[in-house]
């Protein structure tokens, strides 16, 4: 990709999802915050930019074709969304609440900040269930609808239905930045049990999958549906 260090992150990855991992292991934020240039996010986070550009060309160079969500049709989309991210997020908040619950139970007195994880991550269970309710019995159905051009005149207004779930997309990626901020970036203090481990580990993982499934939707899904909405509209 030409002048790769003055490309948005959300471009690089729409370039190719494998950077997705890149950027998230260096902290950088290609889903909310994916309008800030490669430059500027690392000198935002006070990292060098050589390594992550090095690392970033390495992905680019393979050029893996099945990397290119672009590529996808609307329907294929919304059913890779809900098969892969969907199913991440009901499948591991039940075990992380699991593990949060003992720790703040067990260890909450000598590490109370896991008190405010475990109500914080109830907070992200409570919009991710709605959020993900939503999605899967309104706005994915109308884009699919869409996709199919059946009955396109009877389409509802998407863009504020679009406009209500990004929104939400922020609230959940607060919450888990909150969350990162009491943990130090999950990492493990001294004398932490197996399960504080593995609470952390699972909270880091989620949050990676949600900036993925945020990114998909955001800077692909909406922007093109949005676009096949308004060609209907002007037709």
């Amino acid at each position: 990709m030409d002048n790769l260090l003055d490309q948005p992150l959300s471009k690089i990855v729409l370039e190719n999802f494998q950077t997705a991992q890149v950027l998230e292991n260096n902290g950088l934020d290609f889903c909310c915050g994916g309008k800030q240039t490669l430059r500027t996010a690392c000198a935002a986070k006070g990292i060098e930019v050589a390594p992550v550009l090095n690392e970033l060309n390495d992905i680019l160079s393979t050029n893996d074709p099945s990397a290119n969500f672009q590529h996808l049709s609307l329907t294929t989309l919304t059913d890779y969304i809900v098969e892969s991210h969907h199913a991440y997020v009901r499948k591991n908040i039940p075990l992380i609440l699991g593990y949060l619950l003992k720790i703040a139970t067990k260890h909450g007195d000598r590490f109370p900040h896991m008190k405010k994880v475990f109500l914080l991550f109830i907070e992200v269970r409570t919009e991710m269930q709605t959020h993900m309710q939503k999605e899967e019995e309104v706005v994915f159905p109308i884009i699919r609808r869409l996709d199919r051009h059946d009955e396109s005149n009877n389409v509802p207004n998407l863009n504020e239905r679009v406009a209500l779930l990004e929104n939400e997309h922020e609230n959940a990626g607060a919450l888990m930045q909150k969350i990162r901020q009491l943990t130090n970036n999950y990492e493990s203090p001294g004398g932490a049990c197996t399960t504080f481990k593995l609470a952390l580990n699972a909270l880091k993982a989620f949050e990676a999958d949600l900036h993925k499934h945020v990114h998909l939707e955001n800077n692909i899904l909406f922007p093109k549906a949005i676009a096949r909405f308004e060609n209907i509209k002007a037709a």
